[in-house]
């Protein structure tokens, strides 16, 4: 509990025993603050709405809460956060965040550089990526095993397509397609196997488009949707 060794309060009794109001002392005290010096020798604990503390902060130190009460201190700076403690004000800034780099397995922090996050770099296949850096494809031969736009790679040199891709030029197989061809398949060891299927699973097809070959597996014949029935190519 602070004490009071500075309030000289009037020695006169406070109510005046004519009156019973306060006596003019009293009043004239009341109404002199200025009078009034209180020196304070032990810190207002928290629980009295003070802080608990006697020590005059430094530049920068702030009041931080511990549990039970406060402590003086200071912000601290993290890697590429700096902080600068002044008189009456904190700076913090940036002094130089983590760079990202490209790595063969994914994308790897490189050294600290000021300024914005770069990502770059190509992501190999294996971690999920392309191992490209456009989207573009140039040849299938190098895909190994992912998806874009439902073509799947199998092998070095298989191709299986597990959804309907739209080629936007003409498709060469074995070989340059000519300019006249939208399909050019070329090969002196194999041919071009149409789809495979029953009787049953042909009929079953919904709105074949006019020109629609299969191979009907029932019939050991090739057809050939017209446009208004299914046709079996005899001579075969």
């Amino acid at each position: 509990m602070a004490t009071n060794t500075n309030i000289n309060f009037p020695q006169s009794e406070f109510l005046d025993p004519l009156t019973k109001r306060p006596a003019r002392e009293w009043m004239l005290w009341l109404m002199s603050p200025s009078v009034i010096q209180i020196n304070s020798t032990t810190a207002l604990s928290v629980q009295s709405g003070g802080t608990g503390l006697s020590t005059i902060p430094t530049n920068g130190q702030l009041l931080i809460g511990n549990g039970a009460g406060y402590t003086l201190d200071t912000l601290t700076p993290g890697a590429g956060i700096g902080v600068t403690n002044a008189a009456g004000a904190i700076t913090v800034a940036n002094t130089g965040v983590l760079s990202w780099a490209g790595g063969a397995t994914g994308l790897t922090p490189a050294g600290a550089a000021t300024g914005a996050v770069n990502l770059a770099g190509v992501l190999n296949v294996a971690s999920g990526g392309t191992s490209a850096s456009t989207a573009s494809i140039v040849s299938f031969n190098n895909i190994t095993g992912y998806s874009a736009a439902g073509a799947t790679g199998t092998t070095s040199t298989n191709l299986v397509f597990s959804a309907s891709p739209v080629f936007s030029g003409s498709v060469g197989i074995g070989a340059t397609p000519a300019a006249s061809a939208v399909l050019d398949a070329q090969s002196t060891t194999q041919g071009v196997r149409f789809p495979n299927m029953t009787t049953t699973q042909k009929n079953a097809i919904s709105a074949p488009a006019a020109g629609l070959v299969i191979f009907d597996t029932t019939l050991a014949k090739l057809c050939v949707y017209s446009g208004a029935a299914w046709q079996t190519i005899t001579s075969v």
